[in-house]
């Protein structure tokens, strides 16, 4: 691979030294470009294929057994949706994010330092048995990045995983639901708040917005903000201000602390839905913006 690299480089440029610097000053050999970058591109997806091969067979174990859950425990985007719309459950939702919070002491996020406490409350939010709290179990994806997500932390998750229970679709807030259900997903989402007073719990400057698409039949809205970084020492402020309004429902986003504030919602009688990146995973879809991981997490970080 290297060595066809540095052989398109060769015929590419011809190099002379001046003043003692190697300086590029001809190009040349342009005829055999073309087909020395197609063997590179061949190499490329050579590579690719084998290192697919050995992921599959390092992770495949975890994989099949995380298929196992998401199968037979895990709602589709529809009944996950049809589900909020249809009852008053409040919903905590679990990423990739909040199981390394909870598994593993020493991650952090750029937004939300880890502590004990912060893993313990993960832990007993997804540990939760209740009708008036779901809690949102990843979409299985099979790509690189969940299978050694998946290879990491599955032998610590899966002993918290209630074989009996019955798990919302974490990613009814993402994009992938929008791709998969297009409007239909709209509608569903416009039904759970449908003509609701509603308090918005985010961080300061934060990018979310109340998109008119999916937000402009709430009765009213309200916002608390918490802080722009490690919300989850925030929280007691935010449910004593939460509950002073006495909102039909609070919509969250707030990263890993959301999860753990809509079970202390829930808990003392307010409707919670951490809705994370709803707004954004729209926006992408529909309008072609950027995807949620690649805007920046407050407003004041845009350019």
């Amino acid at each position: 691979m290297l060595s066809k690299i540095k052989e398109i480089a060769n015929r590419t440029f011809h190099v002379e030294i001046r003043n003692k610097k190697p300086i590029p000053v001809k190009m040349g050999g342009q005829e055999e470009l073309p087909a020395l970058l197609k063997q590179v591109i061949a190499e490329l997806k050579k590579s690719r294929n084998e290192l697919t091969a050995i992921r599959t067979a390092t992770t495949g174990r975890y994989m099949d057994e995380v298929a196992e859950v998401y199968a037979h425990q895990v709602l589709p985007f529809k009944e996950s949706l049809e589900l909020l719309a249809t009852s008053n459950a409040s919903i905590a939702r679990f990423g990739d994010g909040e199981f390394r919070l909870m598994l593993r002491p020493e991650f952090n996020l750029g937004f939300q330092s880890n502590s004990k406490e912060l893993q313990y409350q993960l832990r007993e939010v997804f540990e939760t048995q209740s009708e008036d709290l779901l809690i949102g179990f990843p979409f299985l994806f099979r790509d690189a990045h969940w299978s050694n997500v998946y290879a990491e932390l599955w032998p610590s998750l899966k002993p918290l995983v209630n074989p009996q229970q019955k798990y919302i679709n974490a990613y009814i807030t993402r994009p992938r639901v929008f791709e998969v259900l297009g409007q239909e997903a709209v509608e569903l989402w416009r039904k759970v708040w449908d003509r609701k007073d509603a308090i918005i719990i985010t961080g300061e400057g934060s990018r979310f917005d109340l998109v008119p698409e999916l937000f402009d039949n709430l009765k009213t809205a309200d916002f608390i903000h918490s802080t722009p970084k490690d919300a989850f020492t925030d929280l007691e402020r935010v449910v004593s201000e939460t509950l002073e309004k006495n909102p039909d429902l609070a919509v969250i986003s707030l990263g890993p602390a959301g999860t753990v504030l809509a079970k202390k919602l829930s808990e003392r009688g307010i409707r919670a839905l951490d809705i994370g990146h709803l707004s954004s995973s729209y926006l992408n879809v529909v309008q072609g913006h950027a995807r949620p991981e690649h805007t920046p997490a407050t407003r004041q970080l845009r350019k």
